[in-house]
């Protein structure tokens, strides 16, 4: 209930400075209270507002109509404590203002953002001095055998060593799905798998098969199918993040410097002793 109601306050806030965008004639009237409206535009903004951070939510019809009513009965509760005087109680006005602040403070960003422009040769030039940050990592291309007791794994182990292929006998006693694929379990990077797969992968060099290695899952042996070097990913491939990124870099050193003038300007002091 704390975490309906806490989204909520945010659109109610939010919902307040929404009736000028559009002609009323060209915006559809959802819900009226009285002679309250909320018309399709402002309903739109708090729509885009939350799927905005969880593309997932309000997807269906049915979920937005149950959340204009959720907006319906925050409005009629608002107008009760309004009736009440609870708006004047200092408390709540506190709260109410630290929101407006949150919402002018994320549309001052948005403002930061919308006015930085980038040329394709800047974009370029970004990525050309920011490589490492373009980077894809080593990766490599592991199979594997995996079985429940080390008895088993000797066992395959002798089938390896018979001339058996690694991926007939996968196929014929892997305990997990990659059964299916001859033990392929695709690539990765580092950090990506259980310590100890890792470890001994990496330490293979390609086609060559591991000892027996005992990881929470299981025992497994280790094949190295293939390894890629760490490089720079192409330009083609990254253009849009290298646009983004550049972006973020400029916006963010703007907002750091105007705050930093803002902070002189109005003498802002922090008394860190009086902190509860």
């Amino acid at each position: 209930m704390v975490k309906k109601w806490g989204w909520l306050i945010l659109v109610g806030i939010l919902i307040m400075g929404t009736g000028p965008i559009l002609v009323a004639d060209e915006d559809p009237i959802v819900a009226k209270m009285g002679g309250e409206v909320i018309r399709q535009s402002a309903l739109q903004l708090l729509i885009d507002e939350i799927r905005a951070r969880d593309n997932e939510k309000l997807g269906t019809i049915e979920a937005r109509q149950q959340f204009l009513e959720n907006i319906i009965e925050q409005k009629m509760m608002a107008g009760e404590a309004r009736r009440l005087g609870l708006d004047q109680k200092p408390e709540v006005k506190l709260r109410i203002q630290h929101w407006v602040d949150i919402i002018l403070a994320q549309a001052y960003y948005t403002q930061l953002r919308e006015g930085v422009a980038l040329s394709p040769d800047e974009v370029k030039a970004y990525y050309e001095t920011h490589p490492q940050a373009f980077e894809a990592p080593e990766q490599i291309h592991v199979k594997h055998i995996i079985v429940g007791t080390r008895a088993a794994a000797e066992k395959a182990m002798a089938e390896l060593d018979t001339g058996r292929t690694f991926e007939a006998v996968a196929q014929e006693i892997n305990m997990d799905a990659s059964k299916e694929r001859g033990g392929d379990i695709g690539w990765y990077p580092r950090g990506r798998l259980v310590p100890e797969l890792e470890t001994a992968a990496f330490a293979l060099q390609k086609g060559e098969v591991s000892d027996i290695v005992q990881t929470r899952f299981g025992f497994h042996i280790i094949k190295l199918e293939d390894r890629r070097a760490s490089q720079v990913k192409p330009f083609a491939d990254v253009q849009e993040e290298v646009r983004l990124r550049a972006i973020q870099e400029i916006v963010e050193r703007q907002r750091q410097e105007n705050l930093s003038r803002i902070r002189t300007e109005r003498d802002v002091q922090v008394f860190p002793e009086a902190v509860p």
